[in-house]
C-alpha cells in the first residue's frame, strides 16, 4: 500500500528533479494579437551541451486543474554549454530555435519544464490558489508587451517571486548580460542643437558598465561619426584607458570640429562581444550658423484683457515656414505653433499668441494675417526673474532644433502693457538689446520698432543713432559695434566735454553688437543738453593693444511737429 501511495502521488504531483536546464523567460502578452510573437526561453548553466530530448513544455490554465503539454523536444534539440534554447512562435526576433505556437495565456497561469515525466523547473505567475502551481510564491503577472525574466539567469532559489521580474523581451539574449556597455549623453550635450559659428564643440557622455564582467583599460572606445550635408564623413576615437567595473560608469569626453552647414552625429560605444549594442548608440543633430528666424518683440505682463504675444522676424531674403514648429519658456516643453504651411514673408513679421481674436481687439489696424494663433497652449511668460532673466522664449523647428533663443529682462512693476522690443534686429552672436515699446498702445505687434537697428556696416566700427537724440521724450542712443583684426572686446563710455566719465553703456565680447544709451548718467538721472563723446574702447589681450575710437553725441530737447 505504501508503494501504491508514492505511485498515485508521482502522478498527480511528478517528482521535482535537480535541474540542468531551466525556464528563464516567459512572454505571454503581446500587444495585439498573441499570436507568433509568445515564447519560452530555456537556460543551462551545463558546462557541455545539453540534449534536449524528452523535455516538454506544459502548461497550466488558472482556471483549471490540468497540465496541456504544448511543446515537445527532438532529437535534434540542443542548448549549448551555458547557452540558451527559445521556443516560440515565427514572429519572434530573433528567430525561435524552435518554432511552435505556444497558446499561453495571461496569468494566473503556470508553466513547467519536464524531463522523462518528472518536474524539472515550475514558474507560476499572477494570484494562483494552490502552492503546487508555483515555486515559494508567484511571480507577478506583467502588463502587456512586458516579458517575465529570471535575474540573474539561471540563478534559482525555488520562489519564482523572487526569481523573475518584469522585463523587456530579450528572447535569445541573457536577462542580466555579461558584457554590456550603455551610451547616454551627459546633461550639457543636447541630442539635438544649433551653433552660431562653426568651431569645435566638446561632446560629452556617461559610459556605463550594465553587464557582469569588468571592462578592462582600452577595452573600449566612443567613436563619433559626423556625416554632414555635403555628404562627407568624419571620425573620431576616444579610447577609455580605465576599468570599467561592473555596475560603474565613467564620464567621456569628445571634441569635434563643426563646420557651417547642416551635421547628422552618431556616438557609437565600440565594445567586442557587446550582448546589447543597441544601447550604446547616441544619434544627435547639429545646425551650425545663424539662423533668420528672430524673436523681435515679447509681451509678457499686457494690460488687464490682452493676451501675451511673441513676434517673429524673417531676416532672410525667402519665405520661412513654420510648419511643425514649437515654442516654449525656459522651463516648460514646446507647444506645436501650426501644423500646417504658414509663411513669414521676406524681411517681415508674425506674431504669436495664444488668443488671436482678443490680440487684434487691443491692436486696432493690426492685419489678421499677420496673426498666428498657435496649436498648442500658450507658454507663460514670465516678468520677473534673476540675474536681470526674467524668462527665455525658444523656437524649434519639426526637427526640434532651436532656430531662435532669446533670454530677456525682467519687467519694470510701472511698466506693464508695454512690450520688449528688440533693438538689433539682424542675425549674429551678439548680446540681445532689448527696450520698453514707447507705442500708444503699449507694442508694435507686426510692424518694425522704431528702436530696431539692421546689422552694422563692417565699414565703420562704431557707428550711433540718432545723433542728436532726445532723451527727454523717451529717445535713445543705439550704438552699433563692429570689430575687425584681434580686438577681443569692446568698452563703451560716455564722457562730457571736460573729460568727466557721465556713463559705462556696456561691454561686449561678440561682434557684431548693438548697445543702446537712454541719456541718464551712473546715478540713474537724465542728463543735461549738451554734446557729449562716446568712447569706445577696442581691446586685445593676445595683441597687447588697446586703441579708442571716440564719437561725438548732441544730446537736446528736438522740437516737436506742431509746437
Amino acid at each position: 500500500m505504501r508503494w501504491l501511495f508514492f505511485s498515485l502521488l508521482s502522478v498527480l504531483f511528478p517528482l521535482v528533479s535537480h535541474a540542468e536546464v531551466l525556464i528563464n523567460e516567459l512572454y505571454y502578452d503581446h500587444p495585439g494579437s498573441d499570436e507568433g510573437y509568445e515564447f519560452v526561453e530555456l537556460f543551462s548553466a551545463d558546462a557541455s551541451a545539453v540534449a534536449l530530448a524528452g523535455y516538454s513544455i506544459e502548461f497550466h490554465d488558472g482556471s483549471s486543474s490540468v497540465w496541456v503539454a504544448l511543446w515537445r523536444a527532438t532529437s535534434a534539440d540542443t542548448v549549448g554549454a551555458g547557452g540558451l534554447f527559445v521556443v516560440g512562435g515565427d514572429l519572434v526576433t530573433p528567430s525561435a530555435d524552435a518554432i511552435d505556437d505556444l497558446g499561453l495565456q495571461n496569468g494566473p497561469d503556470a508553466v513547467r519544464l519536464v524531463r522523462d515525466g518528472l518536474v524539472v523547473d515550475l514558474v507560476g505567475y499572477g494570484p494562483l490558489d494552490s502552492n503546487s502551481y508555483f515555486e515559494g510564491s508567484p511571480a507577478p503577472d506583467v502588463e502587456s508587451g512586458w516579458s517575465l525574466a529570471r535575474r540573474p539567469d539561471g540563478e534559482d532559489t525555488d520562489d519564482n517571486g523572487l526569481d523573475f521580474d518584469p522585463a523587456s523581451p530579450s528572447p535569445g539574449r541573457l536577462n542580466t548580460p555579461r558584457r554590456d556597455v550603455a551610451l547616454r549623453a551627459a546633461a550639457e550635450t543636447p541630442l539635438c542643437d544649433a551653433r552660431p559659428g562653426a568651431g569645435v564643440e566638446v561632446f560629452s557622455f556617461h559610459l556605463s558598465n550594465l553587464g557582469i564582467d569588468a571592462v578592462d583599460p582600452g577595452e573600449v572606445a566612443v567613436r563619433l561619426e559626423d556625416s554632414t550635408g555635403t555628404g562627407a564623413v568624419i571620425a573620431v576615437d576616444a579610447p577609455v584607458t580605465s576599468l570599467i567595473g561592473a555596475g560603474d560608469s565613467v564620464r567621456v569626453e569628445i571634441g569635434l570640429d563643426l563646420a557651417l552647414g547642416e551635421h547628422w552625429i552618431l556616438a557609437t560605444a565600440d565594445h567586442t562581444g557587446d550582448e546589447r549594442p543597441e544601447n550604446g548608440l547616441v544619434k544627435m543633430r547639429r545646425r551650425v550658423g545663424f539662423s533668420p528666424i528672430l524673436v523681435s518683440e515679447i509681451m509678457s505682463d499686457p494690460r488687464a484683457g490682452c493676451p501675451e504675444y511673441v513676434e517673429l522676424f524673417n531676416a532672410n531674403a525667402v519665405s520661412y515656414d513654420l510648419a511643425g514648429h514649437r515654442i516654449r519658456d525656459a522651463a516648460h516643453p514646446g507647444e506645436l505653433v501650426t501644423a500646417v504651411s504658414v509663411t513669414i514673408p521676406p524681411e517681415g513679421f508674425i506674431v504669436l499668441t495664444g488668443d488671436a481674436e482678443g490680440l487684434l481687439a487691443c491692436f486696432p489696424g493690426l492685419s489678421p494675417g499677420a496673426v498666428l494663433q498657435i496649436d498648442g497652449a500658450w507658454p507663460s511668460l514670465n516678468q520677473t526673474g534673476t540675474g536681470g532673466i526674467a524668462d527665455s522664449v525658444i523656437v524649434l523647428d519639426r526637427e526640434s532644433i532651436p532656430v531662435e533663443r532669446v533670454a530677456y529682462p525682467p519687467q519694470p512693476a510701472d511698466e506693464r502693457g508695454r512690450s520688449l522690443e528688440r533693438v538689433d534686429l539682424f542675425p549674429g552672436g551678439g548680446p540681445h538689446t532689448w527696450v520698453l515699446s514707447r507705442g500708444e498702445k503699449g507694442g508694435s505687434p507686426g510692424a518694425r520698432s522704431p528702436f530696431s537697428r539692421p546689422a552694422p556696416s563692417t565699414l565703420a566700427r562704431v557707428a550711433v543713432s540718432p545723433n542728436p537724440f532726445d532723451p527727454y521724450h523717451s529717445e535713445i542712443l543705439v550704438v552699433s559695434v563692429s570689430a575687425r583684426g584681434e580686438s577681443e572686446r569692446v568698452i563703451v563710455e560716455v564722457f562730457d566735454v571736460s573729460g568727466r566719465r557721465v556713463a559705462e553703456i556696456g561691454t561686449t565680447r561678440v561682434f557684431p553688437s548693438t548697445l543702446v544709451w537712454d541719456g541718464t548718467d551712473s546715478s540713474g538721472r537724465t542728463v543735461m543738453p549738451g554734446i557729449y563723446i562716446l568712447a569706445c574702447e577696442f581691446v586685445s589681450a593676445s595683441m597687447g593693444s588697446r586703441s579708442v575710437e571716440k564719437v561725438v553725441v548732441g544730446c537736446g530737447r528736438k522740437e516737436k511737429p506742431g509746437s
